[in-house]
């Protein structure tokens, strides 16, 4: 079962009603939600991911965390 740690963030972005699609499910387990608006964003977001990626895979720390969005 998908039990994200506290404040675990998702970009989603693209057009509204696929966004808002995806916020509600995100919402449903707990991610936070940050709007990344239009999916040119979305090339910014690509080595977030190509980071996940290494790290998941190449360290033995496995697939089971996820990046956080610190606030002050």
């Amino acid at each position: 079962m998908l039990r994200p740690a506290a404040n675990a963030a998702i970009w989603p972005l693209g057009e509204v009603d696929a966004k808002n699609a995806v916020k509600k499910l995100g919402q449903d387990v707990r991610f936070e939600m940050i709007d990344a608006t239009s999916l040119v964003i979305g090339r910014l977001l690509e080595p977030v991911a190509m980071l996940w990626f290494h790290v998941a895979f190449t360290i033995p720390l496995g697939r089971e965390f996820t990046f956080k969005l610190p606030r002050r």
